[in-house]
Protein backbone atom coordinates (compact mmCIF):
# COMPACT_ATOMS: atom_id res chain seq x y z
CA UNK A 1 0.00 0.00 0.00
CA UNK A 2 2.80 2.44 0.87
CA UNK A 3 4.55 1.67 -2.42
CA UNK A 4 1.38 2.39 -4.37
CA UNK A 5 0.92 5.71 -2.55
CA UNK A 6 4.55 6.65 -3.17
CA UNK A 7 4.24 5.75 -6.86
CA UNK A 8 1.10 7.87 -7.17
CA UNK A 9 2.82 10.78 -5.41
CA UNK A 10 5.86 10.57 -7.70
CA UNK A 11 3.60 10.47 -10.78
CA UNK A 12 1.63 13.50 -9.55
CA UNK A 13 4.80 15.49 -8.86
CA UNK A 14 6.18 14.60 -12.30
CA UNK A 15 2.95 15.79 -13.94
CA UNK A 16 3.09 19.09 -12.07
CA UNK A 17 6.76 19.58 -13.00
CA UNK A 18 6.04 18.89 -16.68
CA UNK A 19 3.08 21.27 -16.78
CA UNK A 20 5.11 24.01 -15.09
CA UNK A 21 7.98 23.58 -17.56
CA UNK A 22 5.68 23.68 -20.58
CA UNK A 23 4.06 26.90 -19.33
CA UNK A 24 7.36 28.71 -19.97
CA UNK A 25 7.47 27.68 -23.64
CA UNK A 26 6.87 30.62 -26.00
CA UNK A 27 3.61 30.57 -27.95
CA UNK A 28 3.51 33.62 -30.20
CA UNK A 29 0.51 32.33 -32.14
CA UNK A 30 -1.62 32.14 -28.98
CA UNK A 31 -0.55 35.63 -27.86
CA UNK A 32 -1.32 37.19 -31.25
CA UNK A 33 -4.65 35.34 -31.23
CA UNK A 34 -5.45 36.86 -27.82
CA UNK A 35 -4.67 40.30 -29.24
CA UNK A 36 -6.92 39.75 -32.27
CA UNK A 37 -9.69 38.40 -30.01
CA UNK A 38 -9.23 41.40 -27.65
CA UNK A 39 -8.53 39.10 -24.68
CA UNK A 40 -6.86 41.09 -21.93
CA UNK A 41 -5.37 39.82 -18.65
CA UNK A 42 -4.03 36.68 -20.33
CA UNK A 43 -0.80 35.03 -19.20
CA UNK A 44 1.50 34.80 -22.20
CA UNK A 45 4.98 33.59 -22.99
CA UNK A 46 6.41 35.04 -26.20
CA UNK A 47 9.70 35.16 -28.03
CA UNK A 48 10.70 38.12 -30.10
CA UNK A 49 13.29 40.68 -31.08
CA UNK A 50 13.81 43.99 -29.31
CA UNK A 51 12.71 46.67 -31.78
CA UNK A 52 13.35 49.69 -29.59
CA UNK A 53 14.42 50.52 -26.07
CA UNK A 54 12.35 53.35 -24.62
CA UNK A 55 13.04 55.63 -21.66
CA UNK A 56 12.14 54.35 -18.21
CA UNK A 57 8.89 55.67 -16.79
CA UNK A 58 7.51 56.29 -13.33
CA UNK A 59 3.97 55.19 -12.48
CA UNK A 60 2.03 54.78 -9.25
CA UNK A 61 3.23 51.15 -9.29
CA UNK A 62 6.92 52.16 -9.51
CA UNK A 63 9.68 52.69 -12.06
CA UNK A 64 9.36 50.69 -15.27
CA UNK A 65 11.80 49.67 -18.00
CA UNK A 66 9.98 49.98 -21.33
CA UNK A 67 10.80 48.42 -24.67
CA UNK A 68 9.05 47.19 -27.78
CA UNK A 69 9.40 43.67 -29.12
CA UNK A 70 8.48 42.31 -32.52
CA UNK A 71 6.86 38.88 -32.53
CA UNK A 72 6.65 36.59 -35.49
CA UNK A 73 3.99 33.90 -35.62
CA UNK A 74 5.97 31.85 -38.12
CA UNK A 75 2.99 32.22 -40.42
CA UNK A 76 4.01 35.58 -41.88
CA UNK A 77 2.33 37.70 -39.25
CA UNK A 78 4.25 40.25 -37.16
CA UNK A 79 3.09 41.96 -33.98
CA UNK A 80 4.69 44.82 -32.05
CA UNK A 81 4.14 44.72 -28.27
CA UNK A 82 5.20 47.13 -25.57
CA UNK A 83 6.83 45.49 -22.54
CA UNK A 84 6.68 47.37 -19.24
CA UNK A 85 8.96 45.75 -16.62
CA UNK A 86 8.78 46.99 -13.00
CA UNK A 87 12.38 47.70 -11.98
CA UNK A 88 11.42 48.55 -8.41
CA UNK A 89 10.61 44.85 -7.99
CA UNK A 90 13.00 43.16 -10.44
CA UNK A 91 16.42 44.02 -11.86
CA UNK A 92 16.74 45.94 -15.09
CA UNK A 93 17.34 43.67 -18.07
CA UNK A 94 20.33 44.80 -20.16
CA UNK A 95 18.68 45.15 -23.56
CA UNK A 96 19.67 46.52 -26.92
CA UNK A 97 17.93 46.68 -30.27
CA UNK A 98 18.17 43.32 -32.04
CA UNK A 99 18.34 41.19 -28.88
CA UNK A 100 16.31 37.99 -28.90
CA UNK A 101 14.13 37.84 -25.77
CA UNK A 102 11.63 35.53 -24.15
CA UNK A 103 8.99 37.33 -22.10
CA UNK A 104 6.50 35.85 -19.65
CA UNK A 105 3.86 38.15 -18.23
CA UNK A 106 0.31 39.36 -18.39
CA UNK A 107 -1.04 40.69 -21.67
CA UNK A 108 -3.10 43.85 -21.40
CA UNK A 109 -4.84 45.67 -24.21
CA UNK A 110 -5.35 49.40 -23.97
CA UNK A 111 -6.19 52.13 -26.44
CA UNK A 112 -2.52 52.43 -27.46
CA UNK A 113 -2.10 48.71 -28.17
CA UNK A 114 -0.90 45.52 -26.50
CA UNK A 115 1.31 45.66 -23.40
CA UNK A 116 2.94 42.87 -21.45
CA UNK A 117 3.46 43.61 -17.79
CA UNK A 118 3.94 41.56 -14.59
CA UNK A 119 7.26 40.36 -16.09
CA UNK A 120 8.58 39.73 -12.59
CA UNK A 121 7.54 38.03 -9.36
CA UNK A 122 4.58 39.49 -7.47
CA UNK A 123 5.55 40.29 -3.87
CA UNK A 124 1.86 39.97 -2.89
CA UNK A 125 1.40 36.64 -4.74
CA UNK A 126 -1.65 37.83 -6.70
CA UNK A 127 -0.15 37.21 -10.16
CA UNK A 128 1.81 34.39 -11.71
CA UNK A 129 5.52 35.16 -11.71
CA UNK A 130 6.87 36.46 -15.01
CA UNK A 131 10.34 37.03 -16.40
CA UNK A 132 12.54 38.43 -19.14
CA UNK A 133 15.18 36.12 -20.62
CA UNK A 134 17.97 37.64 -22.65
CA UNK A 135 21.55 36.61 -23.30
CA UNK A 136 21.24 33.42 -21.25
CA UNK A 137 20.12 35.28 -18.09
CA UNK A 138 16.67 35.58 -16.52
CA UNK A 139 15.40 38.77 -14.90
CA UNK A 140 12.42 38.26 -12.61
Amino acid sequence: MIRQCMAALVAALAAVACSAASSDKPDNIAAVGDIHDRKSAQEVVVEGTVESVLPNSRTAAGDHQNFIINLSTGEGEQQLILVSHNIDIAPTAPLKVGDDVVIKGELALDRKGPVIHWTHHDPRLRHQPGFIRVGGATYE
